[in-house]
């Protein structure tokens, strides 16, 4: 049986974007204890708004007890059913873990790690020039850690993602209904929690009925059901519907020999479906949005975006009250000094606001507003 297990990790941060494979391989040293043909288990597991997701698991049987294992999971190549990514970039640091566990018993240890867009070595080396980023404001040190470069550039990521109105990697997306506890099958790991979509009757019976969801880039549609209120009165399966990914479009087109799968049959629901214009928050889904992954374009404006403000830390700290001079007189002799208002940084700092996009006449970022016309497009919904 086995007795001990302990996890290490090769470093504390990954990136799927990362070419390097010391970078974008998660490498879990396992160290266990036991008895010669114990089986357990090394898995990648993400933590969701909801339940833990498995994202990958092997299996690993001990040859020697005590001696170290090595067990490799690439981020590059870890994708869903549907060939989507399924290892998106952190919503909170350590939000990703490596857990080994045995297979009879208790026994575990796990190790959390964080997936970012672009490491700390690229951060430090390519968009801060390799500076230092140690200041002695007032004589006391100041210096910005690599996890601290972590955290700016997740916030970078976040508002980025905030700004274009859509997830800039596959998430996946529920109403609330199908994580009711009262639900029999219950969405259990989710990203996002979305709004249901009203069903409009349009006139006649010659058009298709479609759905539009409130999301850009619709790239898996998992589940389809209608709801009047809190009774589920109808369940689409996949041979029902056609889903258009760039502007979340569904059409109900049955594929031959598809079925309906009604929940609840009777004239009453059946009449209100035909005579009602339309029906407040009827269709609930279950989806994968977003882009598929970050763009080039869009990776090199966060990386921007987070060197800036790692660069306003650091001249804030050097001048933590603002000064712009120092002028010392004595008997009749003065010097006098006078700082740039971000210190060494000033040139690079105004170099990236430039290629970011920003205005200073206007105060405006024309940079997001360009990649989101790019890659997003107009928030339009047709009914």
């Amino acid at each position: 049986m086995i007795t001990t297990l302990n996890v290490t990790l090769s470093r504390f941060s990954y990136s799927r974007y990362e070419a390097a494979a010391s970078g974008s391989i998660v490498e879990a040293t396992v160290t266990p204890v036991g008895t010669t043909g114990d089986v357990y288990t090394v898995s990648m597991i993400r933590a969701t708004r909801g339940a833990d997701l498995l994202v990958s698991s092997q299996p690993v049987t001990i040859v020697t007890s005590g001696v170290p294992v090595v067990v490799q999971f690439n981020l590059r190549t870890l994708v869903d059913a549907d060939g989507l990514s399924s290892v998106p970039c952190s919503l909170d640091r350590d939000d990703y873990r490596i857990e080994a566990r045995a297979v009879v018993g208790t026994v575990s240890d796990a190790v959390p790690f964080t997936v970012v867009p672009l490491l700390p070595e690229e951060m430090r080396k390519r968009w801060l020039k390799g500076l230092p980023l140690t200041n002695l404001p007032g004589g006391i040190p100041y210096s910005v850690s690599d996890e601290e470069i972590v955290e700016v550039t997740l916030h970078a990521y976040a508002e980025a993602a905030a700004f274009l109105h859509v997830n800039l990697e596959p998430r996946l997306v529920v109403t609330s209904r199908l994580i009711s506890s009262h639900e029999e099958n219950p969405v259990l790991s989710w990203d996002v929690l979305s709004i249901p979509v009203g069903y409009y009757r349009r006139p006649g019976y010659v058009p298709w009925q479609s759905i539009s969801l409130p999301h850009h880039s619709v790239l898996s549609l998992r589940r389809l059901e209608g709801w009047f209120n809190k009774t589920r009165v109808i369940n689409f399966t996949s041979d029902w519907w056609v889903v258009q990914p760039t502007s979340g479009l569904i059409s109900l087109v049955p594929s031959t020999g598809a079925l309906l799968q009604y929940e609840i049959i009777g004239s009453a629901y059946y009449g209100m479906f035909l005579n009602k214009v339309n029906i407040p928050e009827f269709w609930e889904y279950f989806a994968v949005c977003g882009m598929r992954e970050v763009p080039a374009p869009l990776q090199e404006y966060i990386a921007r975006a987070a060197a800036l403000e790692i660069l306003s830390q650091l001249a804030q700290a050097l001048r933590p009250y603002g000064e712009v001079a120092l002028t010392i007189s004595r008997d009749g002799v003065s010097e006098s000094h006078s700082y740039a208002p971000l210190g060494a940084y000033s040139a690079l700092m105004a170099q990236y606001q430039r290629m970011n996009g920003y205005d200073e006449k206007t105060g405006q970022n024309k940079g997001l507003d360009r990649l989101r016309q790019r890659y997003v497009g107009l928030d339009m919904v047709t009914l």
